[in-house]
């Protein structure tokens, strides 16, 4: 999912951007001067241990009151020669291989001036070497409709919680959707506790599910000639329901 505004600050960063951009031929330079952020920019972690498609990520979030050419610049300069630079508006994206590791700048303007992105290292171009990247196999085992498509594969960990959040797209109906999952998750002994429509401008339906550690948050709806349905998964110590 490619991100059009400035998220919350523990918001998750494009996957699929992100393996674009390692796909770039470059060559591998060696490590040296690290990889700073923007100067004077101020910056948070987003996670060091967030996992997509096999793959480990380690994002920085920084804004800076630099255009975003300044904060380009900067890299190009820093990074002499063996870098890679793309577009995918509204980012403006540089980033180079080093050794198994691919670190990334994206950023965009501002409102009201400066810039604002994010900072990655990712182990792409490691994983892609030994042939452990997959991208047919995201979703694992998560319970879909035949003939389902799974868009995005997200994972975190914080401090006594793990996350999934998984985007697929099929053909049938919301309602159908909806009754699959009932059936599928009642069925494992899981408990239905938000069953609600929602029409906002489209047809779409919310469930909510709980196991003893466990929660499910699916948001399905309708988008022209196709349905998505968006899954959060969490596993934590303690639920508030």
């Amino acid at each position: 999912m490619t991100i059009a505004a400035p998220p919350a600050r523990g918001a998750t960063v494009s996957i699929r951007l992100l393996l674009m951009l390692c796909l770039l031929a470059v060559s591998p330079v060696q490590a040296g001067n690290g990889f700073p952020a923007p100067p004077k920019a101020r910056v948070d972690n987003v996670g060091d241990e967030n996992q997509a498609l096999g793959m480990q990520l380690s994002i920085r979030r920084f804004e800076t009151d630099s255009a975003p050419e300044q904060v380009l610049a900067f890299y190009r300069n820093l990074w002499k020669g063996r870098v890679a630079e793309s577009e995918m508006s509204p980012w403006r994206m540089i980033g180079r291989l080093v050794d198994d590791r691919y670190q990334n700048v994206q950023v965009q303007a501002a409102s009201g001036g400066g810039s604002w992105g994010y900072l990655s290292i990712s182990d792409l171009p490691e994983q892609a070497r030994k042939k452990r990247y997959a991208p047919d196999a995201m979703g694992g085992q998560f319970p879909r409709m035949s003939g389902s498509r799974v868009l995005d594969d997200q994972h975190s960990r914080d401090p006594g919680k793990e996350g999934q959040t998984l985007l697929l797209v099929n053909g049938f109906s919301v309602n159908s959707n909806a009754s699959f999952y009932r059936q599928h998750y009642q069925g494992q002994g899981w408990r239905l506790v938000l069953d609600e429509a929602v029409a906002t401008r489209r047809e779409g339906q919310v469930l909510a599910f709980t196991r003893t550690g466990e929660r499910l948050i699916l948001a399905i709806n309708r988008s022209e000639e196709q349905t998505q349905v968006v899954a959060s998964l969490e596993k934590v110590r303690v639920l508030p329901w």
